[in-house]
């Protein structure tokens, strides 16, 4: 950002950095000192303070994925991922204890035939996890455990593979029952698997799955 100031007859430009903060909480929302790093862990941007703060310039470019180590080895490692004329990017990192939780949750649901449920705790973990084949690996349980909760014939079918990615991806007879599901439950009828769509069907929200385990 360039700032020009005119002082009597001559023009003054000063350049200005903006800044940007990183903001590293738990599922409390209190501040956990991280090692922040830009798009790997062989890009370390600094320690946050003992609120969690990291004040940088700005350099979050959209889809630019950040990511926080804690120093505490009760946590998790946590992600975000950037977006655009984002002033403060949250990166929420997971106590151990409750990662575990939504495993053994996704589990349980599975067992009992819950499938929005078990739909819903598998994005948890994909949003959660650093580990992109991991991440990936829980969408994909996502989708198929909301194939079954849509009822699809077969289940397998609601996954196809991207020769373009290169990698499994929801099927175009998963993203159109999807649409419809989310029509009819007045939702915004996106063809997304996303967290509003997850929560309605499964009646439950982050916290339940997150906070305690479900029998």
């Amino acid at each position: 950002m360039k700032w020009c100031i005119l002082l009597s007859t001559m023009l003054l430009c000063l350049s200005v950095m903006a800044e940007q903060t990183v903001l590293v909480q738990d599922d409390h929302l209190q501040g956990v000192v991280s090692v922040v790093y830009s798009g790997s862990e062989e890009n370390p941007k600094g320690e946050t303070d003992h609120r969690g703060m990291l004040q940088l310039e700005k350099i979050c470019e959209p889809q630019v994925v950040f990511i926080a180590r804690p120093s505490s080895p009760f946590y998790e490692t946590g992600k975000a991922r950037c977006l655009q004329e984002m002033e403060v990017l949250t990166i929420r990192v997971t106590a151990k204890p409750f990662y575990s939780n939504l495993l053994i949750n996704r589990d349980n649901f599975l067992e009992s035939g819950d499938y929005a449920a078990a739909a819903l705790a598998s994005n948890e973990i994909a949003a959660r996890t650093t580990d992109a084949e991991s991440s990936h690996e829980e969408r994909i349980k996502a989708i198929e455990s909301f194939a079954r909760y849509l009822e699809l014939t077969e289940a397998a079918s609601a996954v196809s593979f991207d020769e373009r990615q290169g990698a499994r991806v929801a099927s175009d007879d998963f993203v159109e029952a999807l649409r419809h599901y989310q029509e009819r439950e007045g939702l915004p009828a996106s063809g997304q698997l996303d967290y509003q769509t997850l929560r309605q069907a499964a009646e439950l929200d982050t916290g339940t799955i997150l906070f305690e385990v479900l029998e």
